[in-house]
């Protein structure tokens, strides 16, 4: 797949975008022989020949993070014929070759990141993220509500306002004294002395967008000078415990959250996974409706005297007692529902004397 002439090379780790922007304008790349000194060429790098400065330019198989804690007296950049110290010099042997990620001035010291992603540079860099840079600035003048409103508002660089995010007093860094080391000499002392009634604050700034000596600038407008500038964090990696001039590479967690950070894909989830969906949240069962009640007729009004229960007739339901069994008078029921006993004759076996005798009475 093609892509742009100066992403290939930052993914490569021969520069960022930017500093690649610069090779290809200097003539020094070449794509199948044709050498290329405008901005926009795409080239595909598995079919197409791309060359810097004579040499093939292939992306690593694996890429490296590292982390310096730089020293206030080094250059922030890959190459500089004018600087005499940059930080590449404290690098350790047989490291791959990566560029720093960003810039801190000759003076400044703390945190930077190298790396050969290209990817992850441009984001790190990038305005467009928002990933907050905290810095600590030990200055030295009056610090009141004043002072601290005009470093709040910013300043002007190249025509555009430069606004930190946050400006507050602060207590200084972990592992940093009151002040840059000064040699033991007559001038220096009498330096001291004369400017030993002038108070030193340390102050917190957080930006998201790091132009140039922008933090020197804005304290210098304000009519405070910079005593010490120290990065502590980028993002979610900090400087820590981290000596001037050790370097180590970045952990698992550290560069994971890095990524985060910046909408780049986890590495420890490994390419072409995607993370887990997002599980909807299990809720308790809905207790069942109640029905609503039907209406229901009153019961019925009693008298003032309780009503009797009714005796349950004995007919085929009831069981004969064992005296009817006895005497032989087991209860039946006839076809008109009334009960008679066995041993009783039926109304047409009857006497008619007694049937006459009924008839008279009624």
């Amino acid at each position: 797949m093609s892509e742009r002439l100066q992403k290939l090379l930052a993914g490569a780790g021969i520069a960022s975008r930017r500093a690649a922007e610069q090779l290809i304008l200097a003539g020094r790349v070449t794509v199948n022989g044709r050498l290329v000194r405008e901005l926009g060429v795409r080239a595909d790098p598995e079919r197409d020949d791309i060359r810097l400065d004579g040499r093939p330019v292939q992306r690593p198989a694996t890429h490296t993070y590292l982390m310096m804690h730089k020293p206030a007296g080094f250059t922030s950049t890959a190459a500089d014929p004018h600087a005499s110290r940059t930080v590449m010099h404290l690098l350790p042997k047989g490291t791959p070759r990566v560029y720093p990620v960003g810039r801190l001035d000759r003076d400044s010291e703390g945190l930077l990141l190298f790396t050969d992603d290209g990817a992850l540079a441009q984001r790190l860099t990038h305005p467009r993220y928002h990933l907050p840079r905290e810095y600590g600035v030990l200055v030295r003048g009056e610090v009141d509500g004043r002072v601290l409103q005009r470093l709040r508002a910013g300043v002007v660089i190249d025509g555009r306002r430069a606004v930190p995010v946050e400006v507050d007093p602060a207590e200084p860094p972990p592992g940093f004294g009151s002040g840059p080391a000064e040699p033991d000499a007559p001038v220096a002392r009498r330096a001291r002395a004369l400017q030993a009634d002038v108070p030193e604050l340390w102050l917190r700034f957080v930006l998201h967008e790091g132009r140039k000596r922008q933090i020197r600038i804005t304290c210098e407008q304000a009519g405070l000078e910079v005593r010490r500038l120290v990065r502590i964090s980028m993002g979610p990696v900090s400087l820590g415990s981290l000596a001037a001039g050790l370097v180590r590479p970045l952990r698992k967690p550290e560069l994971a959250a890095l990524r985060r950070a910046t909408g780049l894909p986890d590495p420890l989830a490994g390419e072409g996974e995607r993370p887990p969906a997002a599980r909807r949240p299990v809720l308790p069962a809905a207790a069942p409706a109640r029905r609503r009640p039907t209406h229901q007729p009153p019961p019925p009004a009693t008298t003032g005297r309780a009503t009797a229960r009714r005796r349950p007739a004995q007919g085929a339901g009831t069981a004969p007692s064992q005296t009817q069994i006895e005497r032989g008078r087991v209860p039946s029921r006839s076809s008109t529902g009334r009960q008679r006993t066995a041993s009783s004759p039926p109304a047409a076996a009857r006497p008619a004397s007694r049937r006459r005798a009924r008839g008279k009475g009624t």
